[in-house]
This record gives C-alpha cells, sequence and structure tokens, in this order.
C-alpha cells in the first residue's frame, strides 16, 4: 500500500506507526494511490495545529460498510502517540442531528 507522499507506511486501521525522522507531518487528505481507481478507496485526513494532531481514517468494512475513525494526540518535535478509535452512530449529510458514540479502540497511532 502506498499513500500519497508518505514513504512508510503500515495499515491503515490497527498500529499506524511513521518514523519521526523520515518527514515533516503536511496537513490534508491523503488517500492510497493504488486505489485512486474511481471507485471507494481507503485514506486519512490529518491536520496539526497547536500541538495537536486530528487524524481521521476512512476505509470499509468486509461488509462493504464505510467506517469512521479518529485519533486525536499531542504533537511535539515531529512525534505523536495515540489511539485511533471507531465511531458509529453519528449525523450524516442530509440527516438529522444525531450524536456519534464509540464503538472500539483499534490501534496505536504513532
Amino acid at each position: 500500500m502506498k499513500i500519497t507522499q508518505f514513504q512508510r507506511s503500515t495499515a491503515l486501521a490497527g498500529s499506524i506507526v511513521l518514523a519521526a525522522n523520515d518527514f515533516t507531518v503536511q496537513n490534508g487528505a491523503w488517500v492510497v494511490t493504488s486505489e485512486v481507481d474511481g471507485n471507494p478507496g481507503r485514506g486519512m485526513a490529518i491536520d496539526v495545529q497547536d500541538g495537536i494532531l486530528v487524524m481521521q481514517v476512512y476505509n470499509y468494512k468486509k461488509s462493504g460498510a464505510p467506517t469512521s475513525h479518529l485519533a486525536v494526540a499531542p504533537y511535539a518535535h515531529n512525534e505523536a502517540g495515540g489511539h485511533l478509535k471507531r465511531y458509529e452512530g453519528g449525523r450524516y449529510f442530509g440527516g438529522p442531528a444525531l450524536s456519534g458514540h464509540e464503538v472500539a479502540d483499534v490501534g496505536a497511532v504513532q
């Protein structure tokens, strides 16, 4: 799997480990480039502000149902460490106000 502009990565769900000396985090949306074929794919959005890293991961269950994941972690000296959590039940575009809830801690993010 290759993620645009990242040279080293492992699976999106589970543990994501990126060596701190290899790059500086770039805010933005990132996709798995081998899956850019007009079909739904996997990727993440990363934003770092005021010493906090926020990462959303989007991918799919075996059933094809979309997932919603979020990690929030302190960020300093090109390093962050936290947990990637999966959520269900939140509001969708055009839908009524609904509160999402955490359903699983799917792994560490470093």
